[in-house]
């Protein structure tokens, strides 16, 4: 498939993060991150903003921007409570904000417009010179009101929001765990019972917790490490730091299947058993950038054998763009990963990808009938682009494993 700018625009600050809410997809935001370099010995500055876009018929309109002392490095909506997303700050601290209608736009629109409003209360994690690098909501059928993220101190944080977000967002508790080095990327598992967490960092390791709900001890959480093994340095390895991860099915044996991405530049297909401390590589293919983010496009879809089912993931490659691929599981536990399209900024001069998203089609979730939205971190640029049969445009289609 080709792909097709459809807009370009200059942002005033570097795009870190970007998402769209689940029950108005024309709306999304972008959070930014830039160090300011001092003058003349001063020290730097962390600079940061929310900005507020919507998107309909392939038209982007710029609506609020909130301007902070700190970075924006990650953007999470609620599952529970879509109209609230927490933020990852560089400042040390999780903050909460809201989507909220406006009341001076005109009636018409108000279902499609809404203004963003940051609590001011943070909930306090680190000193300000540590980065809350990534965050997630635990999914619905596990630990409703959890959250956990990964810190640039090597820690980990898993905590509870008690009462409900839609209530109140303060935390009940929270534990700390300390990893070596940076941590990245964090998600929950899939599996149930049991809530667990994957978590990865800069010292290559890819690392599974058991979350356990202590009530009777009067704490939220107790997180207890289940395994931590290093792959070893050859085909199963993590060559460089795990980037991103995300669960994509748990088969009808109980394994556990994660799809990851590194800085090594490639992406794996998992198998992690229920029982056992060890991953089975399945599928592995170099994407020529590192793979600092990974999102599923929509539903899993399954073709007429059987046997197979096919994931659809965006792809976030920093040096190497954006691109879409297939993640695809034959019969007899045979997987493949294609690269179906692949997209370069055209006005970019340093490409750096950090975030991407897309707004799912009106009529259907085809791969072309969404529209995709792409950041440049060095080049301050957001891109609104598409997906086409034409003879235009760059195009892939390459099997990769």
């Amino acid at each position: 498939m080709k792909t097709k700018l459809l807009q370009a625009q200059t942002l005033d600050l570097k795009p870190c993060c970007i998402a769209s809410n689940a029950l108005h997809p024309q709306i999304f935001i972008v959070g930014t991150y830039e160090l300011k370099e001092g003058d003349s010995g001063e020290p730097s500055t962390k600079e940061g903003s929310l900005i507020l876009f919507h998107l309909e018929h392939n038209v982007l309109q710029h609506i609020q921007t909130l301007l902070f002392p700190f970075g924006i490095l990650d953007l999470r909506f609620c599952p529970h409570s879509p109209l609230v997303f927490a933020l990852a700050t560089s400042e040390g601290t999780v903050r909460f904000g809201s989507l909220t209608p406006d009341p001076d736009l005109f009636a018409e629109v108000m279902s499609s417009y809404s203004t963003i409003k940051v609590h001011d209360i943070p909930l306090v994690l680190a000193g300000p010179d540590t980065c809350i690098t990534s965050l997630a909501f635990a999914p619905p059928h596990n630990l409703e009101r959890a959250i956990a993220v990964t810190m640039s101190n090597g820690s980990i944080a898993v905590f509870n929001l008690k009462p409900p977000v839609a209530k109140s967002i303060l935390p009940a508790a929270h534990i700390l765990m300390e990893t070596p080095i940076q941590a990245w990327a964090v998600a929950w598992s899939l599996r149930i019972p049991g809530p667990a967490l994957y978590t990865g960092g800069d010292d290559t390791v890819l690392r599974r917790h058991r979350v356990k709900e202590e009530v009777a001890r009067g704490a939220a959480f107790h997180v207890l490490p289940e395994w931590h093994d290093s792959f070893e340095r050859d085909a199963v390895t993590h060559d460089y730091g795990v980037t991103a991860i995300i669960p994509l099915w748990i088969d009808k044996d109980g394994n556990e299947v994660l799809l990851t991405g590194s800085y090594d530049e490639r992406i794996r297909v998992l198998y992690i058993p229920p029982d056992k401390k060890s991953a089975k590589v399945m599928a592995s293919g170099r994407l020529h950038g590192g793979v600092w983010q990974l999102k599923l496009l929509g539903r899993p879809f399954y073709p007429d054998n059987p046997a197979g089912i096919s994931f659809p993931v965006l792809a976030s490659c920093m040096q190497a763009g954006c691109k879409i691929i297939k993640v695809h599981r034959f019969k007899g536990d045979n997987w493949a990963i294609e690269i179906l399209a692949e997209f370069m900024d055209p006005g970019s001069k340093q490409p750096l990808n950090y975030a991407s998203d897309f707004q799912v089609g009106l009529q259907s979730e085809r791969l072309q009938d969404m529209t995709y939205l792409s950041t440049n971190f060095d080049d301050k640029r957001l891109c609104i682009w598409t997906l086409h049969d034409g003879d235009s445009g760059s195009d892939s289609g390459d099997t990769i494993i």
